[in-house]
């Protein structure tokens, strides 16, 4: 890590992470990249950007870089021309970083391609705005007015303020998505538990109605054994009121009472 000042130590005690200076000057920046000497820069943003000053500044110190393929990268990366893109996905970062690790040949080429690319100046790239802007004089080699220059800058700012306001509105519609998928977990997560206490009920009642068929199955045999007592009964009955001994009963208790009342006392 370079220039990452004090917020950088905390990070000194990661392995694979090396402080080279907390501070520097922006002047020594190239010799300090030189002594690095860098094969490859990565610009892994998750959300478009409208411009990437870093981008400039590695394609000035010719350095290959790796970009995400989102916003302005989409038009500034040509792949394998002056940089490389990817999907902003993890596995695809990886995928790319080992072919490059074992086709370096890849990294050389845009590394030639970038020497052999002439960068603007600053100056130059003020002239573009102008001309854009239909501010640039009628002599392009004439100073231009300090009121054009004013202009030129509102109209930077005015840039930078819509960068910055499409950046939060992205940042929002993040923090929303975020938002809408916590809700819907929660929801996914409160069904599951319905569905559960649904599944448990219903195990329940099969419990209570696998215990009411076999009482039904107790009470129908106990039934079907009592109507065989009662049929066993019924032809026993028959059978002693068919009987002759049967039919002369009432007659025989009849003579004993008279027989009785006849016995001397």
């Amino acid at each position: 890590m370079l220039g990452a000042g004090e917020a950088g130590q905390q990070f000194a005690d990661i392995p694979g992470i090396h402080l080279v200076a907390t501070d520097y000057a922006h002047a020594d920046l190239t010799l300090w990249v030189r002594a690095i000497a860098p094969d490859l820069g990565l610009i892994l943003s998750i959300v478009p950007e409208t411009f990437s000053y870093t981008l400039s500044e590695l394609a000035i110190l010719r350095i290959p870089t790796l970009t995400t393929n989102l916003g302005s990268f989409t038009d500034r990366i040509h792949e394998g021309i002056n940089g490389f893109r990817v999907s902003p996905d993890p596995t695809a970062v990886v995928a790319k970083l080992r072919t490059l690790s074992q086709q370096p040949q890849l990294l050389a080429q845009v590394t030639h391609h970038l020497e052999q690319t002439p960068h603007r100046s600053v100056a130059a790239m003020v002239q573009d705005y102008f001309q854009l802007l239909a501010l640039r004089a009628t002599t392009p080699s004439i100073v231009q007015p300090e009121s054009d220059r004013w202009s030129l800058l509102r109209y930077f700012q005015a840039e930078v303020q819509r960068s910055q306001a499409q950046a939060l509105d992205n940042w929002t519609h993040w923090q929303q998505t975020q938002a809408q998928l916590q809700q819907t977990q929660t929801q996914w997560q409160q069904t599951q538990a319905q569905l559960q206490e649904i599944q448990a009920q219903l195990q329940d009642t099969q419990a209570r109605l696998n215990h009411a068929d076999s009482q039904y199955h107790y009470a129908l045999a106990h039934l079907r054994h009592t109507q065989a007592q009662v049929e066993t009964a019924r032809e026993e009955i028959h059978a002693m009121e068919t009987s002759k001994f049967w039919k002369l009963r009432d007659a025989w208790f009849q003579v004993k009472k008279v027989l009785g009342r006849s016995t001397p006392q």
